[in-house]
């Protein structure tokens, strides 16, 4: 008999996004320096831990792209990543049930978004209330071993890593 083994589901919003040029449309606003200096971090201590991601979910807005493109560079091949219009303005329950409807082989899925979506998802996943969740913080949340029972229990946290915490390490 084999156990089934437990799930990992990490949440990401999106580094923080320069607002510059007050024409662009939201959905094109870039990173700031500051956002890819965090999502550079990010990188580091993925890379650090060994990180491996078997699916990609991201919002297809121009700051989780680049997010993504900075922070998963060398940890992920492009072909487990699907960028979406659907995780832009999604709502929380949008993207419990895009999790939930994910093949059960995947063991460890990352979903890059927006707030207050991520916020509202790991609130609602954990059980546990937030003040904040600042842009380019990556949480891992503990999941049962069945991706369409996510919301039989409150899911574990395992971590919570705010940019902050990051560069300090």
């Amino acid at each position: 008999m084999q156990l089934a083994r437990n799930k990992s589901l990490c949440l990401l919003r999106h580094a923080k996004s320069s607002w510059v040029d007050s024409a662009l449309a939201d959905f094109d606003r870039p990173l700031s320096p500051r956002g890819k200096s965090n999502a550079s971090d990010l990188n580091k201590f993925l890379m650090s831990k060994n990180f491996v991601f078997d699916k990609i979910l991201s919002s297809s807005s121009r700051r989780t792209k680049d997010t993504c493109g900075i922070a998963l560079d060398g940890i992920t091949s492009r072909d487990n990543t699907i960028f979406t219009d659907s995780l832009y303005m999604a709502s929380a329950n949008t993207i419990i049930n895009m999790i939930r409807s994910q093949d059960n082989h995947l063991n460890t899925i990352l979903v890059v978004g927006h707030n207050p979506s991520i916020h509202e998802v790991f609130e609602v996943l954990t059980g546990k209330h937030l003040i904040k969740y600042p842009t380019g913080t990556l949480t891992v949340v503990c999941c049962p071993p069945e991706w369409e029972n996510l919301l039989d229990n409150f899911c574990g946290v395992s971590s919570f890593l705010p940019p902050k915490h990051l560069h300090a390490l």
